[in-house]
């Protein structure tokens, strides 16, 4: 008797597979773009005491879309986020999440989108 799980014990990791698997994180991520942006822009005030996100990028949870990367924040001290978003303007730079908000720099897959 056959064992059925083994034939999806192996990880795919074919050139096409990578490919498919960017194209859909570039896809997600102009949804994210296209559905949120321009939400309420936050004051000059708000913008300069924002942390600044780097190596940042959106996936979908629980039918939300979430922000993580690599946050700095004063005093200077960088830590890993997770957050919920709630709205986002990549060319301007700044994203909102549940209790902040936050500076863009470089996303992890940067795609001119």
């Amino acid at each position: 008797m056959r064992h059925a799980s083994k034939r999806f014990d192996k990880t795919c990791t074919t050139p096409l597979h990578d490919a498919v698997q960017h194209l859909c994180c570039v896809m997600l991520a102009r949804e994210a773009f296209d559905s949120i942006r321009g939400q309420n822009s936050p004051k000059a005030t708000a913008i300069e005491a924002a942390a600044f996100l780097e190596d940042w990028i959106i996936f979908r949870k629980d039918h939300r879309l979430w922000i993580d990367g690599f946050v700095w924040r004063l005093p200077l001290r960088m830590t890993k986020l997770s957050a919920p978003l709630i709205a986002i303007d990549g060319n301007a730079k700044w994203a909102k999440t549940d209790g902040e908000w936050l500076v863009l720099g470089l996303p992890l897959l940067f795609v001119r989108l």
